[in-house]
């Protein structure tokens, strides 16, 4: 039912391309360097050797759990023929930058994986058995009525990080194989250590681990234009462990490869210089890394690799934690390079939360809105997390005293209006010798609400309108500074003070 497609010749031309030997060699010679050649790459390569060899020599380590649950006769076949078939398509399309190992779980470790593979607990239970394992990748085969369903995770030893669950259908029992692989490498994430650009705070470099061990001959390269990649710090010894808590996922970024390179060819130098790739960072962050780094930091960024799928956004205030961030207008910018070409998605329900659905491009950019202000700009890649939990100021205190403040100003526009035509008024009546109309006219004046009474109800709004974020409680100060400001102006009694001594003048003058 399954079968595998080799080209001996093809093989056999790359092995020799790849490993060429002196010419004169004696037939112990060459027996010698066969033998050293299929060590090398018939066992894996203990980590403290892989390591001195340097990030462009380190392949993956990669362990694969595959999990069945099947009829019986497509379940002998799998179990007899899928090992050696993974391990021959990894060998011939990969090479020497995976060292792969597959196994047939049972067992309990089966019935974990089929029941349990998309709630797996954050860290990998010792029965996994990590010990000389870079990548884990879990494998769950079910069999449906209408075809095979199939999903992957992996977990990365290097940055301690699942992946989201990967999932693909079958219909057919001769292609199920196949699929079976084509998961798997998708699940496999690549790594790659990044490093700034001078003068660029826009762009990094990414360089592949394992770049030295890349085939040029190889079906796909080891990245592609518009793939995310998480950036993450990695804190270690002088000889190279991990310290305790030393993984530190860079905060509200994420880079985008623009321009991948091809895989290098070793005949071309090796070293991995040609595997060097530009990514563009997207930061909800001014500088993402130039934060201040104690010891030895490795910065390193793992390929986001995940399904397409909406990613639920979670608001809620910073200083109260159980408190949703309720109406807060959500938008997004689809092109980077137009700052205007902004598109309303919604606003959060009454948990706080609203679907972010996936875009044109992989990272959307989010902005947060309440009122006229802007609380937050941040980087989301839908699909790539169930859901985003965002702390912001709790900016519905400082909304509430907009709205206060707005029915005090718009009193205020009245009072103002009202006092401006009495005043004329007044100014007619003295001008027509009416000075006891003007006089009454006066006293309707000073009977319009006045500063004090604009200022009890001003400071009556400052002690109901608090909040315990010192940002948003800067804010609503302001409001209330500017708010006394105008009070001042255009409540000054001077004016009515002024017309007052008008009239007496004028008075005296008609008498």
């Amino acid at each position: 039912m399954f079968t595998t497609h080799h080209n001996t010749n093809r093989k056999s031309c790359i092995y020799r391309q790849s490993h060429r030997l002196p010419f004169g060699a004696t037939n112990l010679q060459l027996a010698i360097f066969a033998l050293l050649t299929i060590t090398t790459f018939a066992f894996p390569i203990p980590r403290a050797h892989a390591q001195s060899l340097g990030w462009d020599y380190q392949p993956y380590r990669i362990r694969a759990l595959v999990a069945l649950d099947l009829p019986g006769g497509v379940a002998q076949q799998l179990t007899d023929e899928l090992p050696t078939f993974l391990q021959r398509r990894v060998d011939a399309s990969i090479g020497p930058v995976w060292s792969f190992n597959v196994e047939l779980a049972t067992g309990a470790m089966r019935h974990r994986i089929l029941s349990r593979i998309t709630a797996l607990p954050e860290k990998p239970s010792p029965d996994f058995r990590l010990e000389d394992t870079d990548k884990l990748v879990l494998i769950a085969i079910r069999w449906h009525p209408e075809g095979y369903s199939l999903t992957a995770r992996e977990y990365d030893s290097f940055v301690q990080r699942w992946s989201m669950p990967i999932q693909r259908t079958a219909r057919q029992d001769e292609a199920l194989p196949e699929h079976i692989f084509a998961i798997l490498y998708r699940a496999v994430a690549p790594l790659a250590q990044f490093e700034l650009i001078a003068n660029d705070e826009k762009h990094i470099l990414l360089k592949p681990r394992g770049a030295a061990l890349m085939r040029p001959d190889a079906g796909e390269p080891w990245t592609k234009h518009g793939e995310v990649f998480l950036p993450i710090l990695r804190r270690t010894t002088r000889g190279g462990q991990l310290v305790e808590n030393g993984i530190h996922v860079v905060p509200w970024t994420f880079v985008q490869v623009v321009a991948p390179s091809p895989n290098p060819s070793p005949a071309d130098g090796g070293g991995g210089q040609g595997a060097e790739t530009t990514a563009q960072v997207f930061s909800g962050t001014r500088r993402p890394f130039g934060i201040r780094r104690q010891g030895r930091v490795e910065q390193v960024a793992i390929a986001l690799r995940s399904d397409p799928a909406d990613t639920i956004l979670s608001l809620r205030s910073r200083t109260t934690a159980d408190k949703p961030l309720v109406g807060y207008e959500v938008f997004s910018q689809d092109d980077p390079k137009n700052p205007n070409s902004l598109a309303r998605i919604g606003s959060t329900d009454r948990n706080g939360k609203l679907e972010i659905p996936s875009g044109k491009n992989s990272v959307r950019l989010i902005f947060v809105k309440n009122g006229v202000h802007l609380l937050a700009r941040l980087p989301i890649v839908p699909g790539a997390q169930p859901e985003v939990d965002v702390p912001l100021p709790d900016d519905d205190a400082r909304l509430a005293a907009e709205t206060r403040l707005a029915a005090l100003r718009e009193d205020l526009i009245d009072v103002v209006a009202r006092r401006n035509i009495l005043m004329a008024r007044v100014r007619q009546k003295i001008k027509k010798k009416d000075f006891a109309g003007a006089q009454k006219l006066i006293g309707e004046i000073n009977e319009l609400p006045g500063r004090s009474q604009f200022n009890l109800e001003l400071t009556t709004a400052v002690r109901r309108t608090r909040s315990d974020d010192p940002q948003i409680q800067r804010r609503i100060d302001q409001l209330f500074e500017g708010t006394q400001a105008v009070l001042s102006q255009y409540l000054d009694v001077r004016p009515i003070s002024e017309l007052s001594d008008e009239l007496r003048a004028a008075q005296q003058k008609g008498t």
